[in-house]
């Protein structure tokens, strides 16, 4: 981990680093449950019809989700991301042709991660001229990848509104203890979220 932050020589950079160590000790500990960690990642679903829906990676729940919202008439079109070519890919293909979606409707990004998903689902929205967008993905996720592609949008605009994908989330009252089938994915969050507060910045007090 310290391999990380070998390369940081700026003061500031060095104090982020820091305070993100501090945080993986207290939720290794279960410290920051108190703050109530694990309610907090969830973002309450408040799906709008939009010009765009957004499915940030690929997930089958995610897919599932975005394709039905197409369906119900939510968005005319949808934006993938996560894919290393313009291809859309066999398993995508696969699932727009069960729920008989039109090739000219689905628009994959090249993304590698959730902060350059924010970065090109920002930049795309500006080349399509959309006013808004409806971003569907998985409840542990829903924070960060909000939160990420906001603050690409900042000042263009566009309104963001979440569909949840999958099943809800459950017993993160208690994501700590030893057993609970969150923990792993409220752990690799937060400090997904930390990490991203060090290394881009990201302002979490407007997440």
């Amino acid at each position: 981990m310290l391999r990380i932050f070998q390369p940081l020589r700026h003061r500031r950079t060095r104090i982020l680093a820091y305070l993100f160590l501090i945080g993986e000790v207290l939720v290794g500990i279960g410290v920051v449950n108190y703050c109530g960690a694990g309610r907090w990642l969830v973002v309450p679903p408040n799906p709008h019809p939009a010009d765009a829906i957004v499915i940030p990676g690929y997930g089958k729940t995610r897919t599932s989700r975005g394709f039905d919202l197409f369906d119900q008439g939510f968005a005319p079109e949808i934006w993938y991301t996560g894919w290393m070519t313009f291809e859309v890919s066999p398993a995508v293909k696969a699932a727009m042709e069960a729920h008989h979606i039109p090739d000219e409707v689905v628009h994959p990004l090249v993304t590698t991660s959730t902060w350059e998903d924010g970065r090109e689902v920002a930049a795309f929205a500006r080349q399509r001229g959309v006013r808004s967008i409806l971003v569907v993905t998985d409840w542990y996720h829903s924070r960060r990848a909000l939160c990420v592609i906001r603050h690409h949008l900042k000042g263009s605009g566009v309104s963001v509104s979440y569909a949840e994908a999958g099943k809800p989330y459950p017993n993160l009252e208690t994501w700590w203890k030893k057993g609970n089938p969150n923990y792993g994915l409220v752990d690799l969050e937060l400090k997904k979220l930390a990490y991203y507060f060090v290394r881009y910045g990201l302002p979490l007090w407007e997440c």
